[in-house]
């Protein structure tokens, strides 16, 4: 049993998602607003630092950029699968970008991405 002075203190699921909202906005950063961008070494790699960031290119002098994400062990499973899904989105592609294209493989009768 908790008495009602230590209930008292636990903070409501308001403030804890408050509080986690605030958390994850300091690790995060800030979505940029031109192509003009560096990309952190924490996001051109796997958390194994296996090579994540495949292509990173400027187009018609730095107005369009083109960023690939994908590891060896994806490539690979991308050529050997006998079927290949791909879907371009725009709903979900943060600014400045316009869309976002994923390709998924079929692996043993399942989709991956």
């Amino acid at each position: 049993n908790i008495s009602k002075g230590a209930t008292a203190l636990i903070p409501t699921v308001v403030e804890f998602r408050s509080n986690m909202s605030k958390a994850r906005r300091k690790k995060t950063p800030v979505i940029p607003s031109t192509f003009m961008f560096e990309i952190p070494d924490l996001y051109q790699s796997t958390l194994t630092e296996k090579l994540f960031l495949l292509i990173d290119i400027f187009l018609k002098r730095g107005q369009d950029r083109i960023l690939i994400f994908e590891n060896d062990q994806q490539l690979k499973l991308v050529y050997e699968s006998s079927t290949i899904f791909m879907d371009g989105t725009f709903a979900i592609a943060p600014a400045p970008f316009k869309q976002v294209y994923l390709i998924h493989a079929e692996n043993f009768g399942q989709g991956i991405s």
